[in-house]
């Protein structure tokens, strides 16, 4: 199936990717996440095939969720790494690469939102915080989130009484750039307390 998806031959490069992303969803289901994270590059390439059906763009990103759920789970927060700044990269657009499909834009989007749930983002803030062991992997984790974990980061700052802690939040939002930016721009337009505008 490796060779197949290097097959100048459309027809089998195609047929390659439909099982390819098929034994992913299978892998993601059954828990074989070691064999499913070897898988990754192969992911990413089928994505990445022009006209490929939507039955195998949601297998591939319903395993690559999958995957960085687990991995997030299991406290292996540079792997989580890896695996979600794959799905940020599907969901933005990028004016430098290559136009993705909408539908693929579309599911990574939800994937992403499916996996920074409260208690997931509550987790990673924790560590982030508070763990000398996993500070730097939760907080690059946390700014690969996109714009669900921004919109959290930025509900932290402006609730948190700690002036060393709501100097690592503000770290925290300067690394994760553009979706923090454009909230706390529309955060600044509002009325807001007195202790948000302190932050």
């Amino acid at each position: 199936l490796a060779i197949a998806l290097q097959h100048p031959t459309p027809i089998i490069k195609t047929h390659a990717a439909l099982a390819r992303a098929a034994i992913a969803e299978q892998l993601a289901v059954s828990g074989h996440w070691p064999r499913l994270g070897k898988l990754l590059p192969a992911l990413e390439q089928i994505l990445r095939i022009q006209g490929m059906n939507e039955q195998a763009i949601g297998q591939s990103i319903f395993a690559i969720g999958s995957l960085a759920g687990h991995h997030v789970a299991e406290e292996q927060y540079s792997q989580a790494f890896r695996t979600t700044s794959l799905l940020q990269t599907l969901a933005t657009k990028a004016a430098d690469s290559p136009p993705l499909d909408a539908h693929i834009q579309d599911q990574a989007q939800e994937t992403l939102k499916h996996l920074c749930s409260q208690a997931v983002l509550e987790q990673l803030l924790n560590r982030y915080l508070h763990s000398e062991i996993h500070q730097d992997d939760a907080g690059k984790l946390l700014t690969a989130m996109g714009k669900p974990s921004a919109q959290f980061q930025l509900q932290q700052l402006m609730s948190n009484e700690s002036r060393h802690e709501r100097r690592k939040l503000l770290a925290l939002i300067q690394q994760t750039g553009n979706p923090a930016i454009s909230i706390l721009l529309e955060q600044l337009h509002k009325d807001s307390p007195w202790y948000v505008i302190r932050n």
